[in-house]
């Protein structure tokens, strides 16, 4: 004895997971795309809104070494997206958080010497008062969500409507 069936519908179930695997596709795209685009405004506010004012509530440029050190990077870990923001500056943390009070004091030498107002200065010392924070990195990353939240939204928005073609 034998028992017979027939599943009605596999051609258009197999054309809606097709359709599915495209726009899943199409997100990541999107995703990929937007996030690109947060990060490069999140740099560029850092290093114009935080990094180029006037001190001292902002960091303004010395040398510009910091302000040319902002980078970021995107990665990918399955369904999850990235994005980090940050520098390998080593005083930058320093700026961002701030610093207790701390003693400089020489390591090759036997005196310090530097220059106060163009002026030669010798100590055998200096009690530095530390740093108050002047956050930088964190505010700038902040000021760009709205804009990253407003594309995505547009992008899958695009999606489902049919009008995403990658670009």
């Amino acid at each position: 004895m034998a028992t017979e069936f027939k599943i009605v519908g596999v051609d258009k179930i197999s054309g809606t997971a097709a359709q599915f695997k495209a726009a899943k596709a199409k997100f990541h795209d999107v995703l990929l795309r937007e996030a690109m685009g947060f990060a490069n405004d999140a740099v560029t506010r850092i290093k114009r809104d935080y990094l180029s004012g006037p001190r001292p509530d902002k960091l303004g440029v010395g040398t510009g070494n910091l302000r040319s050190k902002i980078r970021y990077e995107i990665g990918e870990s399955g369904n999850i997206v990235a994005v980090t923001v940050g520098t390998d500056v080593p005083y930058a943390a320093a700026h961002e958080f701030g610093r207790a009070p701390y003693t400089i004091v020489p390591k090759k030498a036997n005196i310090l010497s530097f220059l106060i107002g163009g002026k030669r200065v010798f100590a055998r010392k200096v009690d530095h008062p530390g740093l108050r924070p002047r956050p930088f990195l964190e505010p700038g990353f902040k000021d760009a969500l709205p804009d990253f939240k407003d594309n995505l939204e547009s992008g899958l928005k695009a999606i489902a409507s049919g009008e995403d073609d990658g670009k």
